[in-house]
């Protein structure tokens, strides 16, 4: 195996370890589906109300967390992608 080779490799498994790492800050980072808004659910639910003038949260605002991470994988992946096809064209 060529250095380049290995060179692809090691960029390869470091960008999905990347992508792992920010899919799981994103899914960390989702809000719990037990907590519902809302006022005075039935005894022994987890609703835990709203005040007037207080919306509940935007059940996509986890979206943008562990972007950078994902976004640094892919580009590492890429990256390595392209060093493959450059030692096997060379």
């Amino acid at each position: 195996m060529q250095t380049l080779h290995w060179v692809a490799l090691i960029l390869g498994l470091a960008g999905v370890a990347l992508i792992i790492i920010g899919l799981r800050q994103q899914r960390a980072a989702a809000a719990n589906r037990e907590l519902v808004g809302g006022f005075g659910g039935p005894p022994g639910t987890s609703d835990v109300g709203v005040r007037d003038g207080f919306p509940e949260p935007d059940p996509r605002a986890h979206y943008p967390v562990g972007r950078t991470a994902r976004l640094v994988g892919l580009g590492l992946l890429i990256v390595a992608l392209a060093l493959v096809v450059y030692s096997w064209l060379a």
